[in-house]
């Protein structure tokens, strides 16, 4: 728990990926929550259900 709280949780670059595709697509700016991380790019994973 102590190592968590110090440097957070790993998530892997696909999943930031997602994260950053569903941000853009909701208008959301990714930076506000993930600072100056930048997962690898994505190629539309969001193209419908949204």
């Amino acid at each position: 728990m102590a190592d968590r709280k110090e440097n957070g949780i790993p998530v892997i670059d696909k999943t930031m990926t997602e994260v950053k595709d569903l941000c853009d697509y909701l208008d959301l700016n990714f930076a506000d929550y993930f600072g100056e991380y930048q997962p690898p790019k994505a190629e539309a994973m969001f193209t419908s259900n949204y």
